[in-house]
């Protein structure tokens, strides 16, 4: 039977991507059980939404830094940003 990998156990956005890939080489090599499909699936499920929440607050935390001319990293405030566009 598949192992199992909890969410929790990827350390990274690169290594939870890297653990889609196997999943989708696996689940499409079609030599597994209907239950190693399932929990395939549900742990592919799980990672994606893991790894979409880590990227979310990434594209976040870019939005929220600006660099000055001198090169130093600032926090804009994000109600200013809306109103300068």
């Amino acid at each position: 039977m598949a192992t199992k990998k909890k969410t929790t156990d990827v350390p990274s956005i690169e290594e939870g991507l890297r653990r889609l890939e196997e999943i989708a080489d696996l689940l499409q090599e079609g030599k597994l059980s209907l239950e190693e499909s399932l929990v395939l699936y549900e742990e592919g499920l799980n990672l994606t939404r893991t790894c979409a929440e880590r990227l979310q607050q990434a594209s976040l935390t870019v939005k929220r830094l600006e660099k000055d001319l001198a090169g130093t990293l600032k926090i804009i405030d994000e109600s200013s940003d809306l109103t300068n566009e």
